[in-house]
């Protein structure tokens, strides 16, 4: 029999980590570790160890890259993104490559990315926000973002979604299950919020499941529809109960023994109303953060490609924030009650407080683990892998006020 590879090992842990044996799964990691070779499977290693929130682990394993070529822009960004210290050399040589470097280019764009990061560490907002701003122009590139199709889709969304619809379609859901979504704007505390509600035990941390979006696509296609507003202003009361069922289907292997899901389909604020008829039993909690901290927070995230394709630019980032705001409105006013809102703000500064609440909208008995979020083992594909393995902090409330300066077409877009 041949020795275990890199990539078998990398997935047995993988699969310890998803069924709660977290020290059997780090030790299949040592083990990929040990036979590792190449600067490829360190990076494989080192991205699972992010995902299991082991970012200490991961930055060791960054620094055997860097021992290998210390030129490496993949082990120096990374290296940055982990750590708060950071050593001047290192720093120096970070910004002579992102110098001869296509700013562009993926290397010119994770380089840029991590200097923003770097310099904001070291309290030097001004040439922060450059690097960030360099980052951004080359990743807008990438994207198409029409603003003018978003805003008559809120439209359409908004005509559809009114009484009358609820009136007609009332009782064509599911009623025994339960689910409970998680929507808001990225980097709204949204994996946070998961983390907690996770921690009980009635509960299975979905992330950011596409099951809404998949089934959407189905029943369009079988009923020849253009759009969620044509799907619904044609619906039969059949039409919600098998969406309903086939969401259902699909969740439940997911779940294992836990009798709650949590979905965190960011973008299932748009579905909301739909959500309702499916699910009229269904809790959603919409993540809400200071406008400018959290639009701040997103421009200086370094998202997975192709990511929210609104993020690289202020201006854009700020009309879709005043969408998303507009159709939560919305929703207020025709589902009073449904959407329980949530501060950041609110849930660092009283944990407890706002866990007991959390629990109680969503009809769980209290659990003191929910307090202990931090140590739920469960791995995490989102921007917030690390931040969820931290007991709370308040350091980000505010972290908008240093760029001030540069956000002008972001405050005035927010008006």
């Amino acid at each position: 029999m041949s020795p275990p590879t890199v990539e078998s090992l990398l997935g047995s842990a993988l699969q310890l980590f998803v069924r709660q044996q977290p020290d059997q799964a780090l030790a299949a990691v040592d083990a990929a570790l040990a036979v590792a070779t190449g600067s490829d499977e360190l990076l494989g290693i080192a991205t699972l160890l992010l995902r299991f929130g082991r970012s200490a682990r991961a930055a060791a394993v960054f620094r055997l890259m860097l021992a290998d070529n210390p030129r490496s822009i993949t082990a120096l960004a990374n290296i940055a993104k982990l750590e708060k210290d950071h050593d001047p050399a290192e720093v120096a040589t970070m910004v002579e490559l992102a110098a001869d470097t296509d700013p562009d280019s993926d290397s010119g764009l994770l380089l840029n990315f991590a200097l923003g990061k770097v310099f904001a560490d070291l309290g030097a907002f001004d040439r922060s926000f450059d690097f960030y701003a360099a980052a951004n122009a080359g990743r807008r590139k990438r994207v198409d973002f029409p603003l003018g199709a978003y805003q008559k889709r809120l439209r359409h969304v908004r005509m559809a979604f009114q009484q009358p619809l609820f009136d007609r379609l009332a009782g064509a859901g599911v009623t025994t299950f339960k689910p409970i979504f998680i929507v808001g704007m990225p980097r709204s505390g949204s994996t946070l919020i998961e983390q907690i509600l996770a921690s009980h035990p009635q509960v299975h941390g979905g992330d950011e499941l596409p099951l809404t979006t998949e089934i959407i696509a189905a029943a369009r296609k079988k009923h020849f529809r253009s759009s969620v507003p044509d799907l619904v202003s044609a619906a039969q009361p059949s039409w919600i109960s098998e969406m309903a069922r086939a969401y259902i289907r699909d969740a439940r292997p997911l779940m294992g023994k836990k009798s709650r899901l949590v979905d965190k389909y960011l973008d299932n604020f748009w579905y909301i109303g739909l959500l309702r008829l499916m699910f009229p039993e269904a809790r959603v909690i919409h993540c809400v953060r200071d406008p400018l901290d959290n639009a701040m927070s997103i421009y200086r995230q370094s998202f997975s490609d192709p990511g929210p394709t609104f993020a690289y630019d202020l201006a854009e980032i700020g009309a879709y924030f005043k969408m998303h705001d507009s159709l939560m409105r919305h929703w207020d006013e025709v589902l009073p009650g449904f959407v329980r809102h949530v501060r950041y703000e609110d849930i660092v500064g009283a944990l407890e407080p706002g866990a007991r609440d959390l629990l109680a909208f969503c009809d769980l008995p209290w659990d003191e683990r929910c307090l202990d979020f931090h140590r739920t083992e469960r791995p995490v594909r989102t921007a917030s892998h690390a931040q969820v393995r931290q007991p709370l902090y308040r350091s980000a409330i505010g972290s908008a006020q240093p760029y001030l300066a540069h956000l002008g077409p972001l405050i005035e877009a927010l008006r």
